[in-house]
């Protein structure tokens, strides 16, 4: 049984880019409003979740809080991603307790050698 990966992304590029570096090994489940991301991770118990910062509404720092308070153990299995790339940024990140931080353009590499040091341990 494959793996599964929740994608939290407003940008179809970058969800469509994840999809297919994952295709052959994991299901890949897709929503673009950060308000969904806990009770999808909740109900698809993903192994990882890729999660974009910058979403209008309800933005990635939003989803980490939440998580924080409602599920904790999910942000050991988070990727942030995100073009904002400062150092304050990457700091709030990191202390939040995500297990990791890719800066865009994401490339398909980027996405494989994730997968593999999150998942596949």
């Amino acid at each position: 049984m494959q793996p599964n990966v929740l994608v939290v992304d407003d940008n179809p590029v970058n969800q469509q880019l994840i999809q297919w570096a994952l295709e052959d090994v994991a299901q890949v489940y897709v929503t673009a409003d950060g308000r969904e991301t806990v009770a999808q991770a909740l109900s698809l118990k993903p192994e990882m979740i890729f999660l974009d910062l910058m979403m209008p509404g309800f933005s990635g720092f939003d989803v980490i809080e939440q998580m924080r308070s409602q599920q904790p153990e999910l942000l050991q299995r988070t990727i942030v991603i995100s073009a904002q790339d400062d150092r304050e940024t990457r700091n709030r990140v990191t202390t939040a307790g995500v297990a990791g931080f890719q800066k865009k353009p994401l490339e398909i590499d980027d996405v494989l050698r994730l997968f593999n040091s999150t998942v596949i341990r």
